[in-house]
């Protein structure tokens, strides 16, 4: 199983993450492992984990993001919505039509 995707950052920046799965080497037993790679014009990451690894963090992440959404292709807290929510407010009330 594979999953690779492009796009570009808050920043700007082209990245590429690819993600895939296959079979460990066997030292006593069989695992499967996870390599997760993530490609910017400016840096890389890998990393190799087992799958149950994968599943811890995919369940941290599960329960980081939902407190992230995307509004207009660029990915916000709700603190940052509710700041420009607040700011448009402001600027209704100074200049009313």
């Amino acid at each position: 199983m594979n999953f690779s995707k492009s796009f570009r950052n808050e920043l700007g920046n082209a990245i590429e993450v690819c993600i895939s799965r296959r079979d460990g080497k066997p030292s006593h037993k069989p695992y499967e492992i996870v390599d997760i790679r993530i490609v910017g014009p400016n840096s890389e990451s890998q990393n190799i984990i087992t799958l149950q690894e994968a599943l811890v963090l995919q369940e941290a992440l599960n329960g980081v993001l939902p407190l992230l959404k995307k509004d207009n292709n660029k990915v916000t807290t709700p603190k940052a919505t509710e700041t420009r929510k607040q700011e448009r407010a402001k600027k209704k009330r100074k200049n009313p039509k």
